[in-house]
């Protein structure tokens, strides 16, 4: 037997071996999936099937199965189908999170004692931001979100924190999901690309607060490998009552951001 008959007949037996355990079924509701994720306007049920090459009838079956387990989203009013974000939701899930919070609890125990300010974690939930902990400074009265408090997407430093540091089809997903929280079915929530841009320029968002006059929020995003984020530290910033020996906002930008740096190093790469 010749050396490329023996590499020939190696690579026979290995793609026996990997579809030993082929699951039709399966495979067409993951190329559903795939499919859809490339898709910024969705599809109808002709196109997944044409672009798939498969019976219409089969692709009905598993987009209803996708739909009825929240997977793919049916557009209001017509026969177009979008990626939801359940699956960026189960990724929240992982266990990476649970090793952000052990991780990050000393940070910023020793953060929110040094700057007398307080600050909390959020992810991304259900078309909205979910605080996941929060952390207060032992010497003075703050304003925090509670644990479990949800708060709107883009119309916070948090939010768009999150947004920007996101590849284009996970934030389209994040947006489909923000549009459906907010019961807003006019189109996609208006973003302006300009500021999503300038904050992953500066590496946070910085943004004065709509609610209380004073307060400034500063959200750092917790990267993961490929540079997207999966949780953000959220610092509201009030200047009045901060004792004069106590860092500045512009210091305290600069704290969070290193301790951002670091936790996403540590834990995620």
């Amino acid at each position: 037997m010749t050396g490329s008959e023996s590499h020939s007949l190696e690579n026979a037996h290995r793609a026996v071996r990997h579809d030993r355990y082929h699951a039709p079924a399966l495979d067409k509701g993951l190329d559903i999936l795939e499919l859809l994720a490339g898709q910024a306007d969705g599809l109808s049920r002709t196109e997944m099937s044409t672009a798939l090459g498969r019976n219409p009838s089969e692709i009905y079956r598993m987009v209803e199965r996708l739909v009825s387990r929240g997977y793919v989203h049916r557009a209001s009013g017509g026969d177009r189908y979008h990626l939801s974000s359940k699956i960026y939701r189960l990724a929240m899930q992982h266990p990476a999170l649970r090793d952000i919070l052990d991780t990050l609890y000393p940070e910023m125990t020793n953060f929110v004692r040094a700057v007398s300010q307080s600050a909390f974690l959020g992810v991304f939930h259900d078309g909205q931001v979910r605080v996941v902990a929060t952390y207060e400074p032992p010497d003075r009265l703050t304003i925090t979100p509670r644990v479990g408090a949800e708060l709107g997407v883009i119309d916070t430093a948090p939010g768009l924190a999150l947004l920007a540091f996101q590849g284009v089809q996970a934030r389209i997903a994040m947006l489909r999901a923000t549009q459906r929280a907010t019961l807003d079915e006019g189109g996609l929530a208006e973003i302006p690309h300009g500021q999503l841009d300038a904050i992953c320029r500066m590496g946070y968002a910085r943004i004065s607060s709509l609610s209380f006059s004073g307060l400034e929020n500063m959200s750092f995003p917790l990267l993961d490998r490929a540079g997207n984020a999966i949780a953000v530290i959220t610092c509201p910033f009030l200047e009045a009552g901060t004792p004069v020996d106590r860092p500045s906002a512009d210091a305290v930008c600069v704290h969070l951001l290193a301790i951002s740096h670091a936790i996403s190093n540590r834990v995620m790469r």
